[in-house]
């Protein structure tokens, strides 16, 4: 949305110094690793050397720089005659050029899940300037036994294989860890679950500040699971009100002689199909007061919807857009909400059938 009454700050430095300011940018952050084009106004193209080993930090604030960037990343490669576009990775796909070997001698075995993704964090040489904030897995998880890539992993691959196995069995909704950057800090740290935490940003409902999307039969993701667990037992999830919409669509069955009993199998099932569900159900939310959001780590709290949409929501990702007069930030959201009420339903009824004129 555009910000009438506020000033936009857009601030680049490379290196820790002032850059040039961008007429045009966009940040796209999907809950890895963002990426951020730039591009400046003509006439600069020969001003500037950058490099690989640059750090550039785009800092966008209202009225006032803010005291984190937005972005921190670099280029994929040199660029020895600056032209009027840069096309940037976010610092963390430096684990993504980066391989390690496990094998027999050189493993990772019976070690504290978070431990293990600090020992790999601290073997991206090129990442030695970030801080590691890592939050230890409550309950505790170690990394299984013969976990090992003798012929080499990406680093960052190794780190979200490591963060996949980070589960509490004992929360239904959200039970996993997400990692990312903030300025110069590395961050691994517990997915909130919005029906119990307390909202970092709290927004009221105002003209387009709220979008509803909805995803048609061929892409709503599944509605119906079944888990295998030790000495085969068996558990199902279903959720009733997107079978009524869609029809069934089960996922292929899952198969994990670690699950002990029923009841965890049942809850493997349900988190599996909420999370597809929800991947592809979601709110859009367009307010400059998301711009310090975090995919996966920020709740938002929305006031005074229609159709009962205030609620609390998790950000799951989020995109930047500044142009001339223009400001736009916009937050995909999801709730773990088995069943949307009357009037969601009622809205999405009415939706679809307007899709299909």
């Amino acid at each position: 949305m555009v910000s009438t009454s506020k000033s936009v700050i857009v601030a680049v430095t490379k290196n820790g110094v002032a850059f040039d300011t961008p007429s045009e940018l966009t940040i796209k952050d999907e809950g890895e690793i963002p990426t951020c084009s730039l591009t400046f106004p003509a006439g600069m193209n020969s001003r500037y050397k950058v490099l690989k080993k640059d750090i550039l930090r785009v800092s966008i604030g209202l009225d006032a720089a803010p005291d984190f960037p937005q972005f921190t990343g670099h280029l994929d490669f040199d660029s020895s005659k600056f032209s009027t576009a840069l096309d940037l990775q976010g610092s963390l796909n430096r684990g993504i050029n980066d391989n390690i070997i496990v094998n027999d001698y050189s493993n990772f075995d019976g070690q504290n899940i978070e431990d293990a993704i600090r020992a790999v964090f601290e073997q991206i040489s090129e990442l030695a300037w970030m801080t590691p904030l890592i939050e230890q897995t409550n309950p505790s998880v170690k990394v299984p036994n013969d976990i090992r890539f003798k012929n080499g992993i990406k680093k960052y691959d190794l780190m979200k294989q490591f963060r996949e196995m980070a589960i509490d069995p004992l929360t239904s909704s959200i039970r996993g860890y997400t990692m990312f950057q903030h300025g110069d800090q590395f961050h691994f740290r517990k997915i909130p679950d919005p029906s119990v935490a307390p909202p970092s940003i709290s927004l009221s409902y105002g003209d387009g500040l709220l979008n509803f999307e909805f995803d048609n039969n061929e892409d709503s993701g599944f509605n119906y699971a079944r888990v295998k667990g030790k000495d085969g037992v068996i558990s199902s999830y279903q959720n009733d009100h997107r079978i009524a919409v869609d029809g069934l669509k089960e996922m292929e069955i899952i198969s994990d002689d670690t699950i002990p009993n029923a009841g965890e199998s049942y809850e493997v099932a349900r988190v599996n199909v909420l999370s597809s569900l929800f991947s592809k159900s979601a709110l859009t939310i367009n307010s400059h007061l998301l711009l310090d959001a975090i995919p996966n780590y920020t709740v938002v709290e929305i006031t005074g919807a229609p159709y009962g949409l205030s609620d609390t929501y998790l950000v799951r990702s989020k995109n930047i857009t500044i142009g001339e007069g223009m400001l736009n930030v916009q937050c995909r959201v999801t709730t773990p909400t088995d069943v949307l009420s009357d009037m969601v339903t009622q809205l999405l009824s009415l939706n679809r059938s307007d899709s299909m004129k």
